[in-house]
């Protein structure tokens, strides 16, 4: 959807009336510098503030990155202690992200799904339904295809630290 420069400015301003409480924020001069310095690009989108790759993108882990994560959820195996499914997973880390078990566990077999096979290592079904959750959410980091954006919208400026992943910057809008 595109929006005009007036509509953006618009919202700008009602997004910094409500998060900062200024009832009336002056931002005319910074909305105008905003957009001279935008113009060339927002010209090079087609006349758009946020222009989308036609073709789906792909982003796959590295190898290092793949490595780290299990090693970290390793680690929290340790931490919490399920030395057992530590153990497991080490020796399955060259699964993991193919969630299949590649040897033989006593009761988890070759073949099995890596998550499926926690509820051979973790009795309490609260703290497995959190693992199995928690190696999900890793497995599926892996690769991740969507629409490629870029912007230079006002709003996703104003926006990139306002997240629910429990993470802030200094970008966040209340500092």
């Amino acid at each position: 959807m595109d929006y005009s420069a007036s509509e953006i400015k618009e919202s700008v301003r009602k997004v910094l009336s409500y998060s900062q409480g200024i009832e009336k924020p002056q931002i005319d001069k910074l909305f105008e510098l905003w957009f001279d310095n935008k113009r060339d690009i927002v010209e090079a989108m087609g006349g758009k503030f946020i222009y989308e790759v036609e073709e789906p993108f792909t982003f796959e882990l590295s190898e290092e990155s793949k490595y780290d994560r299990v090693s970290s959820f390793i680690s929290l195996c340790w931490e919490l202690d399920l030395s057992d499914l530590a153990l497991f997973l080490e020796a399955e880390r060259e699964g993991f992200f193919n969630n299949i078990c590649k040897k033989d566990h006593h009761e988890a077999k070759k073949g099995t799904k890596l998550i499926k096979a926690f509820k051979y290592f973790i009795k309490d079904s609260k703290m497995l339904t959190e693992m199995q959750n928690k190696a999900s959410m890793i497995i599926q980091e892996n690769k991740v295809t969507g629409k490629l954006c870029f912007s230079v919208h006002p709003l996703d400026y104003l926006s990139i630290s306002e997240t629910t992943y429990n993470w802030r910057s200094c970008h966040a809008l209340d500092g």
